[in-house]
């Protein structure tokens, strides 16, 4: 078709729209051929000028979902915050907690964690008797983030000798590894025992869009199935709930061959703690990954966790 025929047809299309009272949106297969003239025509007429097939296939399945979401919202079905923070910028120096101090911060905030007791290297074993056994014992410290590269975690323990021979064999490791980060203090927590399904939780800053959750299936899986959802926070019970059931791992929630399910609202309400949790610091939060949180018949458990504040002297204010 000639220019004037594009045209002819363009103005047609939206005095056909205007008519008939509904959104529309035009498509172009060949991105080129919609110049800014087209494009500032179609605009003015309340036209969408879309550039591209899965570009517009894209745009419209988004469009569906915030119109879906927002009769959600406005229905009163969710209880979602409507109010949204401004996003927050962090500069300088962050710090990571320690698994003790951040897991005593979420505990304090309702999410469940594993029984644990911190005791000094020679106290290990009695520790591990008073909260029984199988156990698995960590080395303290804010200088070992991720344990398991550094050989400062181990599991399973079942004996005092065990533990003793652990506490010996995480020293030497991490002396090795990391000399700087050893310390002489542990944490002696109760193993979580056949968990329903694990999942990845984490939450991080994203300079443009503000707080970010991830949920993915987690544990050994998480480079393996690699299926992370991302939800922007505050956010609400429905979105959640449909992250979570879009996991891989979320078959077995329900129970699978012959093996026990959970309590589907229980993982949901815990996943909302955090989410709360982490917009109520948001301020000082760069990250938060539990990796796993182990999902039981009854709820959910933080096991092992990563926790990054910024420093109070260099946290930005917000813009």
């Amino acid at each position: 078709a000639s220019n004037k025929e594009y045209v002819a047809d363009t103005r047609s299309f939206i005095a056909a729209t205007e008519e008939a009272g509904i959104p529309a949106a035009i498509c172009s297969c060949l991105p080129e051929n919609l110049d800014s003239a087209a494009r500032t025509m179609m605009i003015e007429g309340g036209i969408a000028p879309l550039q591209g097939i899965q570009v517009a296939l894209n745009a419209l399945a988004n469009a569906a979902t915030h119109g879906m979401r927002r009769d959600r919202v406005l229905s009163g079905r969710d209880d979602v915050v409507l109010a949204l923070p401004t996003p927050l910028g962090f500069s300088g120096a962050t710090q990571v907690l320690d698994e003790w101090q951040g897991k005593q911060r979420l505990q304090a905030a309702g999410i469940a964690v594993p029984q644990g007791v911190l005791a000094e290297a020679e106290d290990a074993s009695d520790a591990a008797h008073r909260i029984g056994f199988p156990v698995a014992v960590k080395m303290v410290s804010a200088g070992l983030p991720h344990k398991t590269e550094a050989g400062a975690l181990k599991i399973g323990l079942c004996s005092a000798e065990e533990v003793s021979a652990a506490v010996a064999s995480i020293r030497d490791a991490v002396q090795k590894y990391a000399p700087d980060a050893a310390t002489s203090t542990f944490l002696i927590e109760r193993m979580i025992q056949d968990p329903v399904a694990e999942i990845l939780l984490g939450v991080s800053h994203d300079p443009q869009f503000g707080q970010a959750m991830v949920l993915a299936s987690g544990g050994t899986l998480v480079e393996l199935v690699r299926d992370p959802k991302t939800i922007l926070l505050p956010t609400d019970r429905s979105t959640v709930a449909d992250a979570l059931s879009a996991l891989r791992v979320s078959t077995l929630l329900d129970g699978y061959r012959g093996r026990s399910g959970c309590d589907r609202e229980r993982v949901v309400d815990c996943i909302l703690k955090v989410a709360r949790f982490a917009e109520s610091i948001r301020d000082e939060l760069v990250e938060l990954d539990i990796n796993p949180l182990m999902i039981l018949p009854t709820g959910a458990v933080a096991v092992d966790t990563l926790f990054r504040v910024a420093a109070s002297k260099n946290r930005s204010e917000s813009n």
